[in-house]
């Protein structure tokens, strides 16, 4: 059913939610331990989520004309290659503040075309009687990244180390990966007499559903 193939793609972009967050707060807690200062720390959390709020309309509106399954494979394995690149520097043992600048920064960009096309999917994966279900659990996955990620990543830090939650989040892309390659997300045509994008039929559905 309809439902059951957003649950699948619902379940990969989690694993891949919760990979990213542990990542995140991870250098953030080592970029506190190495400087012991509050302004690299702030800088980081700058970096991480400017881009994504500058590039939100330019992304919305790509999310409207492209194909929105390439743009979140394409947004996903950016964000992998940054992780990777995050743990190589660590495996050898170079990791220094501006590279968690760049790797804050970059993953911001790809985040910011990932969210738009993932959203604007749900309205059609799903039918507009199911649509309050999927924004809640939506909603549910913002509230395990605020309330679970931060507690885990800690824990994980303290007992296995940088480089095992780097290799935990490069295995959440490959779950994300799978899900959406297994999932058909359809491409809705442009409607030129409405002019009301795909984007904003998502929002507008949003609010309905709340």
């Amino acid at each position: 059913t309809s439902m059951r193939r957003f649950i699948i793609l619902w379940s990969g972009q989690l694993f891949s939610l919760l990979g990213s967050g542990l990542t995140g707060f991870a250098l953030a807690v080592w970029i506190f331990e190495k400087t012991g200062q509050a302004t690299p720390f702030a800088i980081t959390v700058l970096l991480g989520n400017l881009p994504a709020l500058l590039l939100s309309p330019l992304a919305g509106s790509l999310a409207d004309r492209w194909n929105r399954k390439t743009i979140m494979l394409l947004a996903d394995t950016g964000s992998a290659a940054f992780t990777l690149l995050a743990a190589s520097i660590v495996w050898f043992g170079s990791l220094e503040v501006w590279h968690i600048y760049l790797i804050a920064f970059g993953s911001s960009v790809f985040r910011a075309f990932q969210e738009p096309a993932y959203l604007s999917a749900i309205p059609t994966l799903v039918p507009k009687k199911d649509l309050p279900r999927a924004n809640g659990l939506g909603q549910l996955s913002q509230a395990v990244e605020m309330m679970i990620t931060p507690l885990l990543a800690g824990v994980l830090y303290i007992t296995v180390g940088l480089r095992v939650i780097f290799l935990i989040d490069f295995l959440t892309y490959f779950a994300a990966l799978f899900t959406l390659l297994i999932t058909v997300v359809p491409q809705p045509k442009a409607e030129a007499s409405t002019h009301k994008s795909g984007f904003a039929t998502m929002l507008a559905d949003a609010k309905v559903g709340f």
